[in-house]
């Protein structure tokens, strides 16, 4: 009998030896998640702020390749153009853009003198 209790004595001992190490390396665990949910807090924000420094950089690209006065391209307010004309007549015009330039060329395109009568044109007499 005295076999059998120290037998159950020391499973028990073990299982609290057991149950502490568990406990230790549990906090251990959870301090190394809390760590690293730091850091990967970390890193988003690094991230974000070099997606925001690119953007400024491209930005910054775009104003120096168009030193030109006035705006950016980026920042005009460009109307979209409408490439149908539901009104089909004589008095049916094609509005044209906000700085009289069409949206797929940069900058100013020279024209060739309009003829005696152009439609597209004010006339202002």
């Amino acid at each position: 009998m005295f076999l059998v209790v120290n037998g159950k004595r020391a499973a028990v001992d073990y299982e609290r030896l057991m149950q502490s190490r568990n406990f230790e390396l549990s906090e251990v665990m959870e301090n190394h998640m809390v760590f690293l949910a730091h850091e990967a807090e970390k890193l988003r924000f690094e991230l974000a702020n070099a997606e925001k420094r690119a953007m400024a950089a491209a930005a910054a690209a775009v104003s120096a390749a168009n030193p030109g006065p006035g705006y950016a391209i980026h920042q005009k307010n460009v109307e979209p153009e409408y490439g149908g004309n539901l009104l089909s007549g004589p008095y049916a015009v094609h509005q044209g853009t906000f700085d009289g330039n069409p949206n797929y060329v940069r900058g100013a395109v020279a024209y060739a003198p309009p003829g005696p009568y152009d439609v597209q044109r004010q006339h202002m007499t």
